[in-house]
């Protein structure tokens, strides 16, 4: 194949130039083995920007977060849940699959006729202006173990619940009410708790969904048709300048920084709400230069940690939507463009097999040290004389390095000890029937890593701890404390027994 820059005269007379350089025994085959480069596979995607919210019974949350979306020209996709247009004296007319009518784990509408009449408003407003209804089903109980015949049921309450809504309630709805929308354009799920299984996409494909954003994955991940249904997850992702994991999702990260308590001190809040947003400006960046996978952020109706969340959204938002190729879109409009595409084009952009930008795009950091850690955290065997915390991933050297750093040992809050060993006495001496120990790694304020394990003895007084930290359940999904006492800015305190770490303040 000739190179198309050069005639075939020229590229002879070049070759027959560099073979007589490298003497008569070279082989002549070898030239006219040379091929130009395959031409990237498919022309270079959007950046596709997907901001949602799980749960719509906060009436002052609707109004906030419609006025910034108009304001801003972003538009939202809100998961709605079916129970918050029931009042609570009603709650009977919902019948929860496995647990029987009037239960449900977020609570109910609440008593006011006219806070359900102005919520129902805010869903006709935000249809008309642009934004998404999608479905986060009803009772907000983990459906992993459901049957077929639950999620049925599940499903079929949930039209009525939201558009019956007047009816339910004995209320007489305003004048020439409509809400402009029907159930033919809820077409997205997310699932409470993200808890699916098998007989859940089953039933999602008979009710005529066409996405599904109940799974997690990896942030580079190019969504793929399961089941007939497009997967959209949330994504893993490096809590920026710390070792901490969570997912894409608000209260995630509210759980795995303060421990789902809400932190009185403004540094602390602060110092999250950098965390949160310079995290969201690594995926973004990540992608964005990379494979151009779509972003998912999940948040809720809520302003935890004194508004940090719901800010670092909306600064992320204000930056990145306008930016060249980038696309803040709803769930509905990424549906439409992937089943535009072909199958070997999403094949090319999962690989990254499209023209990139000449220069890489570099939103300014808002922390020091903008990048997660590789580090991980373990303790030895309390059993012995001193416990000690092991370290280990490719950053775990040069953490433990670092003079200012401070290991500090808490046992149910108190903080006991510090150092990378103490003397397991001091865990022995104070401990109860079942606690919890922390140890917390952190430059001051700035909490780099926090791993919490329940401590219990067995029938010989030995201490056994479980395998797995508190921590980890950041990684599991949609928290059910996320929706408690949705109304409110502070979450409901977690068990003694759960809660990682004493006030700082």
């Amino acid at each position: 194949m000739t190179h198309p820059k050069f005639s075939l005269l020229t590229q002879v007379t070049l070759g027959l130039a560099a073979l007589s350089a490298v003497g008569a025994n070279a082989d002549w085959t070898d030239f006219f083995k040379w091929s130009p480069a395959p031409p990237p596979a498919a022309e270079r995607p959007p950046q596709f920007v997907l901001l949602a919210f799980d749960g719509s019974l906060n009436n002052p949350f609707w109004e906030e977060s419609l006025t910034f979306g108009k304001e801003n020209r972003v538009p939202f996709t809100y998961f709605m849940s079916g129970v918050y247009f029931l009042l609570d004296k009603n709650k009977d007319l919902y019948r929860e699959p496995t647990h029987g009518p009037g239960k449900s784990a977020i609570g109910w509408g609440g008593r006011s006729a006219d806070a359900l009449t102005k919520r129902m408003g805010y869903l006709k407003r935000a249809y008309a202006e642009g934004n998404e209804l999608g479905s986060h089903a009803n009772g907000h109980f983990d459906g992993t173990t459901w049957s077929y015949d639950d999620w049925k049921l599940e499903f079929s309450q949930f039209p009525g619940l939201i558009f019956d809504a007047f009816a339910n309630n004995q209320i007489a709805p305003p004048k020439d009410f409509d809400l402009g929308f029907g159930m033919d354009e809820v077409k997205g799920f997310r699932a409470p708790l993200l808890g699916q299984n098998p007989h859940l996409y089953d039933v999602l494909a008979e009710e005529g969904f066409r996405y599904d954003t109940s799974k997690m994955a990896d942030m580079n991940y190019w969504p793929k048709k399961e089941k007939g249904l497009w997967n959209f997850p949330l994504a893993f992702v490096g809590i920026a300048g710390t070792a901490k994991k969570t997912i894409s999702m608000d209260y995630n990260f509210f759980f795995v920084q303060s421990g789902g308590v809400e932190e009185k001190n403004p540094i602390k809040r602060e110092v999250y709400r950098k965390e949160m947003l310079q995290t969201y400006f690594n995926y973004f960046q990540n992608n964005y230069n990379g494979n151009r996978a779509p972003i998912h952020i999940g948040h809720h109706f809520a302003k935890w940690n004194g508004s940090a969340y719901w800010n670092a959204m909306k600064t992320f938002a204000q930056t990145v939507c306008g930016l060249p190729e980038v696309k803040c879109v709803t769930y509905r409009e990424l549906t439409e463009y992937m089943e535009s595409q072909s199958p070997a084009d999403l094949a090319a952009y999962q690989r990254g097999d499209f023209p990139r930008l000449e220069a890489a795009v570099t939103i300014p950091k808002v922390m020091d040290y903008p990048n997660p850690l590789a580090v991980t955290a373990s303790i030895t065997d309390p059993n012995t004389d001193a416990i000690s915390v092991k370290l280990a991933g490719k950053d775990a050297a040069m953490l433990a390095a670092v003079p200012d750093l401070q290991v500090d040992w808490e046992l149910d809050g108190t903080l006991v000890g510090s150092g990378f060993t103490i003397p397991s006495s001091l865990i022995k001496e104070k401990m109860k029937a079942a606690s919890t120990l922390a140890v917390v790694l952190h430059f001051g304020e700035l909490e780099i890593l926090r791993s919490t394990r329940k401590l219990t003895k067995d029938l010989i007084n030995r201490i056994v701890y479980d395998r797995y930290d508190f921590e980890s359940r950041a990684l599991k999904g949609d928290l059910p404390e996320a929706h408690f006492r949705e109304s409110s800015t502070i979450a409901p305190p977690l068990p003694r027994i759960l809660r990682p770490g004493r006030d700082m303040t």
